[in-house]
């Protein structure tokens, strides 16, 4: 493939500074350093003293990124580590998060990988959005995603990408790796994470059709399609061919085919080219799901309805009984009450509460119905009724089919695992909108700049129309974003947005 990109932006992995122990919290450095035993251990330099630099502030964002989706600042923790802020927040997520052992990643090869790729990426003056500092906003999202989210657990549980791990019938699953019940999810991340620091790497500020439309030197190689997409993947794993950056050196051949496979596929799919594509798969593996799911409920609600039916006649019986035959004090248990429409046992009590599963009273007048006001949850819209009513069941059960699974959508198989991490990346790669709305502007305007800088290339290459929202003449991002917030409203057409929004990566 285009594995030949790899040393552009590669460049040498050596750097100024000692390496030192992330305990204080720091800014990585491409100096290589001794592998780190320690599980919150991460081997880097810092600066002392106050100002760009300084340990506790650097420490306190590395914090904050680890337990927070929208307390992290990619472009803070950038200044603070004088241009390494993916570096340091990569070599900080791979240790704390146990991936270093989990693996066997020398440490010290993670840096030098990281701090090369970090090197393939803008800091930030010619390219003032796909840059390092976007890098280290996307690996935190995605962390976040993973492991806040659930995502990692979620996806992980079915080893989907790891089949020599599925216990097979009659045995356990043979296990090459430290890999636990509590790694699941552990392959999935170091795929993502890994996926997330290379997603742009070598990027130059334009977009694939502009690439495509100049018959760019990228686009020839990869034959017009997902062409950025393609160069960061291939470029990225020339870099890991370099034995002193190889830090997947430790993994049998399996898992690092599986973990190439799945990485690749995640980097592509962040093109928004396939954006039609991943989020109506992942539409349709939610409606099976959530279809499969409201038959169960409705089927478990129908036949416990059913059961709690008998106990109702029953309990009736047993009432019209007493009601009828006021005179059987000496009745002892075991003996048959006669009288009313049925004979009862009478040790037969009416049931205290009713089945788990609860949508809606059964005869009201009884007494055990006053315990199911208990439990109706509050949240519920359809209300008790004094009957059985199959339509109302049937509307109601809806309500707590989540509930009724335990909350979590099943992942069914590989492919839905697949569509869950592409939906991870993508989300992260816009993670800027779930930031506070000074923080996510200032990314916007980040992006309109690169816009325009592309449309201002476009003029000057004759081609016309200008890309959209890249023409500086007009409204930009910035423009059509507060447009849209004030008067939850564009003042683009959908259709226009829907047609371009290809272009504009």
């Amino acid at each position: 493939g285009g594995g030949g990109g790899g040393g552009g932006g590669g460049g040498d992995t050596g750097g100024a500074g000692a390496p030192v122990n992330l305990a204080s919290a720091s800014a990585a450095t491409c100096t290589p350093a001794a592998p780190s035993k320690s599980r919150t251990t991460v081997t880097t330099t810092i600066n002392t003293g106050s100002g760009p630099g300084d340990p506790a502030k650097v420490r306190a964002l590395l914090d904050a990124a680890f337990k927070s989706y929208d307390e992290f600042d990619a472009l803070a923790l950038a200044q603070l580590t004088e241009g390494r802020p993916l570096s340091t927040l990569g070599t900080y997520l791979f240790s704390r998060l146990g991936l270093n052992e989990t693996f066997k990643i020398d440490a010290a090869k993670l840096s030098n990988f990281l701090c090369a790729i970090e090197q393939g990426y803008d800091d930030g003056n010619s390219i003032p959005y796909h840059n390092k500092a976007h890098a280290a906003s996307v690996m935190h999202m995605t962390h976040a995603t993973m492991l806040i989210g659930g995502a990692g657990k979620m996806v992980g549980a079915g080893r989907w990408f790891q089949p020599w791990l599925q216990p097979q019938e009659g045995e356990g699953g043979s296990n090459s790796l430290n890999v636990s019940q509590d790694d699941e999810g552990a392959f999935e991340t170091l795929a993502t994470l890994l996926a997330a620091a290379i997603h742009d790497f070598e990027h130059v500020g334009l977009s694939n059709d502009f690439l495509v439309k100049t018959d760019n030197e990228r686009a020839i190689r990869y034959n017009d399609r997902s062409v950025n997409e393609n160069h960061h993947v291939a470029a990225a794993y020339a870099v890991m061919r370099r034995p002193e950056c190889n830090f997947l050196d430790s993994l049998p051949r399996q898992e690092y085919k599986a973990l190439r496979e799945l990485v690749i596929e995640l980097v592509v799919g962040t093109d928004m080219a396939q954006h039609k594509q991943v989020v109506d798969g992942l539409k349709d593996a939610l409606n099976k799901h959530t279809t499969k799911a409201e038959k169960l409920a409705r089927a478990q609600a129908v036949r416990e309805m059913e059961a709690w039916r008998e106990v109702d006649k029953h309990a009736q019986a047993l009432k019209r009984a007493q009601e009828t035959d006021t005179t059987n004090d000496d009745v002892t248990s075991g003996e048959k009450i006669e009288g009313g429409a049925e004979e009862v046992e009478a040790d037969e009590v009416p049931p205290t509460e009713p089945p788990a599963l609860v949508l809606q009273r059964v005869s009201p007048g009884l007494p055990y119905n006053n315990t199911a006001d208990n439990m109706i949850n509050a949240d519920q819209t359809t209300k008790a009724t004094d009957t059985a009513n199959t339509g109302s069941l049937e509307r109601t059960s809806s309500k707590v089919v989540m509930e009724h699974l335990g909350g979590h959508y099943q992942v069914a198989n590989k492919d839905e695992a697949k569509l869950m991490l592409k939906m991870v990346l993508k989300c992260a790669d816009v993670g800027h909108l779930a930031l506070p709305w000074t923080s996510h502007l200032a990314w916007v305007e980040r992006l309109e700049a690169e816009f325009f800088s592309q449309g201002d290339l476009e003029k000057s290459l004759g081609i016309t129309p200008v890309s959209f929202l890249m023409d500086r003449a007009k409204p930009g991002v910035t423009k059509v974003l507060k447009y849209m917030v004030s008067c939850n409203n564009s003042n683009v057409s959908t259709k226009e947005l829907s047609e371009e929004r290809t272009r504009n990566q």
